[in-house]
């Protein structure tokens, strides 16, 4: 059986946790080179990384990803931990492409926790080296933040996963984040609402998706 992720953590800088299951990759690896790597000893631990005491990594790799039920029930039970924020890497393949949106939605809209997609092992270690780094210092999450809270540019990940939404390029994803704020944002507008940010036809498409 799965377990939930470990509460109150308290990581020194430079340290991150790592799942057994990744030992002697190479992901491991160049994580090793850049940080200190401690083991997760919980077997059967949900979680891949902690690149903080505050931030939770579960990593679907395509293997993972093709068993489906599998990697659900792992998204499933990452949701259950409390005092973390919960962040998916998503290994987007040829094999997994036509899964993403399916995950998207459980993930960003039933869960309400952060997904990102990655196409390597070096673009994942990039993603938790820069999550690592941010966590040494206190900041909100992009996607739980609230209207009028965000005043800085978006940050390029969150762009990209807002980017993937049906319908929605770079012009109107930077606009919607100016308006909403957060995925969280977008999510909870109404139609008449996101359809002053990317017309009509667009709004009701995005919303129904978000609403399925």
């Amino acid at each position: 059986m799965l377990k939930t992720p470990v509460q109150g953590l308290s990581l020194p800088p430079g340290h991150i946790m790592a799942n057994r299951r990744w030992s002697g990759t190479e992901l491991l690896r160049s994580l090793r080179s850049k940080l200190t790597v401690l083991y997760i000893e919980i077997s059967d631990c949900v979680v891949d990384f902690y690149p903080s005491g505050q931030t939770a990594v579960v990593y679907l790799t395509e293997s993972d990803i093709l068993t489906l039920n599998d990697a659900k029930r792992r998204v499933a039970k990452l949701r259950k931990s409390k005092g973390v924020s919960h962040r998916v890497l998503y290994e987007k393949t040829a094999m997994t492409q036509q899964y993403f949106l399916d995950f998207q939605k459980m993930i960003v809209v039933d869960c309400k926790m952060d997904i990102f997609p990655v196409n390597s092992n070096t673009e994942a270690g990039d993603y938790i080296l820069k999550m690592a780094s941010q966590d040494q210092t206190p900041s909100k999450n992009p996607f739980r933040a609230k209207p009028g809270s965000c005043k800085n540019a978006p940050d390029p990940a969150i762009l990209q996963a807002v980017m993937l939404l049906p319908k929605i390029g770079e012009s109107k994803a930077k606009l919607l984040l100016e308006k909403f704020k957060s995925i969280r944002g977008i999510t909870d507008a109404s139609v008449e609402e996101l359809s002053r940010v990317v017309g009509f036809a667009t709004a009701r498409t995005l919303k129904q998706f978000l609403d399925s």
